[in-house]
């Protein structure tokens, strides 16, 4: 989506997409308790593209100049950009291409979440942070809960990140059990009702919210091959198969990065330069390869008060507090830009 708005003044753009509309999954984790919002996060791509055209399809097949769609039709390009993006259970992302379904199942989780007395959040990472702290700060006579297998909250990003955020969820009333493997649960891929078996024990909710594993989908690149993390393997350049113009980027591409929307807004902006030289007749071979991000950069809001933000101002980042959390994410949830961007203002 960015790609293409980034590109629509200087090419002749196709976007190709089978979804009804963008689903701003960011603010789909505060929508389970605050539905209104489902109104602003669902934006129509009527308004993305001024001189390019928008093409409602499923890309199948993905090779050098060429995309075959599902009903046999070939687009061809100069260069093609794949941006599969992952899958996620339910609530969190959109299921289907369809505008109804994602209404459907939310409406389900926040049905689910205003009826149950004792909610667990499977998964310790940003979304089951996040979810958590927004059904806490909706409902604080709620029983919340946090089973996860890591040793810590939001692990794998800054250590003073996970240090920052285990008071304030712990001064919010939300207890928080790690180093639980949970080797027994119903579903994998929406909330459901019940119990699950972690670290021995057997745990018993009115609701039981999984958050964890988000999955690449992978794109219909020919002869692709998925690294170990099951994401496509990309040469420096983002470029999959030692194609010359086909890119890869975002979580379904294995270019060192963390699959969150902050790394996906470094690669756009990395490869709309990237793309702006190759128009102009540059060879790839002498342009900057893109290098992951080395500095660790994440925003945690946790409800709309209290949260921790790790910004890329040192080597080992730079912990902000509730106030600038709140201010560059958890007030907005960067709902005002994105429709921005699809030109809604």
């Amino acid at each position: 989506m960015r790609m293409a708005h980034g590109l629509d003044e200087l090419a002749d753009v196709t976007l190709i997409e089978p979804r009804e509309a963008f689903f701003h999954c960011v603010a789909a984790i505060r929508a389970v308790v605050q539905p209104a919002l489902l109104d602003r996060l669902i934006i129509p791509y009527d308004r993305l593209l001024r001189n390019g055209r928008i093409i409602k399809a499923r890309a199948e097949q993905i090779s050098e100049g060429c995309v075959v769609l599902g009903n046999g039709q070939t687009v061809e390009g100069d260069f093609i950009i794949a941006a599969t993006g992952s899958n996620y259970a339910r609530p969190f992302k959109a299921q289907s291409d369809s505008i109804a379904d994602f209404r459907s199942h939310q409406a389900a989780a926040h049905a689910a979440v205003e009826a149950a007395q004792t909610i667990i959040v499977v998964g310790a990472g940003p979304v089951g942070v996040e979810l958590a702290a927004e059904i806490k700060f909706a409902h604080p006579g709620k029983s919340i809960s946090i089973l996860a297998a890591s040793d810590d909250v939001v692990p794998g990003i800054a250590s003073k990140l996970s240090k920052a955020l285990r008071p304030q969820i712990a001064d919010m009333g939300i207890d928080v059990q790690l180093g639980a493997f949970v080797d027994g649960v119903d579903r994998t891929d929406a909330p459901f009702a019940g119990g699950l078996h972690a670290g021995g024990k057997t745990y018993e909710a009115d609701l039981i919210v999984p958050a964890f594993g988000a999955k690449p989908v992978l794109p219909p690149v020919e002869c692709a091959a998925a690294s170990a993390s099951g994401r496509l393997e990309v040469d420096q350049w983002m470029r999959p198969c030692g194609y010359q113009a086909v890119f890869a980027l975002g979580d379904a591409a294995d270019n060192g990065d963390p699959m969150t929307i902050v790394a996906v807004r470094r690669q756009v902006s990395w490869l709309l330069k990237t793309v702006k030289k190759l128009i102009d007749g540059t060879s790839v071979e002498t342009l900057p390869a893109y290098t992951r991000a080395t500095k660790p950069l994440l925003l945690v809001p946790l409800g709309q008060k209290k949260g921790a933000s790790i910004l890329p101002i040192s080597r080992s980042g730079c912990l902000a507090g509730p106030w600038l959390t709140q201010k560059a994410k958890g007030r907005d949830l960067f709902l005002t830009d994105t429709r921005k961007e699809l030109g809604y203002t």
